[in-house]
């Protein structure tokens, strides 16, 4: 007898009972949550709570989220880019975790042409050394990583404009924390 392809055997390896196989159905990720509240299912029915389910695997990049990425802000933001990275980078533990954000930090500063400057480099080499960031990048809001930058004179700064320092300075100064 052939089994349906949405179904899986199983070999039992004791003779306690008398069947020989036992058949469970392939769980989908939208399928209701045996362990979960069904009392959700019963207010909105399987079909929306299906289609929630998939909208929101949607959203994560393909796959639901874990509780783990859940807790952090911007993961469903990189999981939409990349969401094979951001499962690994969940999976990492802090040593490994802080030489992505120490090598992260300066190909960022690099690219942007600004790793020389002095206290950029002193964060960058902190960073590398597992150290405690230095001024101006010990304050978590960033604001005086903000000061700093506008108080460097424009020479330091290279070809850059002024617009595109400031853009950068926004978007990499929240992954030096």
């Amino acid at each position: 007898m052939t089994q349906p392809a949405a179904m899986r055997r199983l070999h039992k390896t004791d003779t306690a009972w008398n069947d020989e196989i036992v058949t469970h159905p392939v769980r989908n990720f939208w399928d209701p949550d045996p362990a979960g509240d069904a009392t959700l299912y019963l207010r909105y029915g399987y079909e929306q709570m299906a289609t929630w389910a998939k909208e929101e695997a949607i959203r994560w990049g393909g796959r639901p989220p874990t509780e783990t990425l859940r807790r952090h802000g911007y993961a469903q933001e990189f999981a939409g880019h990349d969401r094979m990275l951001v499962d690994a980078l969940v999976r990492c533990r802090a040593p490994k975790l802080r030489r992505i954000a120490a090598w992260s930090a300066r190909r960022a500063y690099t690219i942007a042409g600004i790793d020389h400057i002095e206290w950029i480099r002193a964060g960058l080499d902190a960073l590398d050394n597992a150290d405690p960031l230095p001024y101006p990048f010990d304050d978590r809001a960033s604001t005086h990583v903000w000061e700093a930058f506008q108080a460097e004179p424009v020479s330091n700064y290279g070809r850059r404009t002024r617009a595109e320092r400031e853009r950068l300075v926004l978007r990499l100064s929240p992954s030096m924390r």
